[in-house]
């Protein structure tokens, strides 16, 4: 049995690929520009789990209805010192 291929990508190649997949998903501009930063400085720099291997995870996620692709978390000032912080069903990045 061969092996299949094996491509090396820079980390601008996988900001992109995770972008487009996401796109692909119904993940807004905001919440792609976070999630493909991640995942591109995580293969960079570590920890890798957090890197490409979490695609099939986002997306499953978006495509079952367990996150919000769409996410628009608040926070709401309830007392001097204290927020209320709302994340709207998405990623807590």
């Amino acid at each position: 049995m061969t092996p299949p291929d094996t491509q090396i990508l820079t980390v601008p190649q996988i900001r992109t690929l995770a972008d487009q997949v996401l796109a692909t998903a119904g993940v807004d501009a905001v919440g792609r520009s976070v999630l493909s930063e991640l995942v591109a400085r995580s293969e960079a720099e570590g920890p890798r789990s957090h890197g490409l291997r979490m695609l099939p995870v986002y997306v499953q996620s978006f495509a079952s209805g367990y996150a919000n692709p769409k996410a628009r978390p608040t926070l709401t000032q309830i007392a001097p010192a204290l927020l209320r912080a709302d994340g709207d069903n998405g990623y807590a990045q």
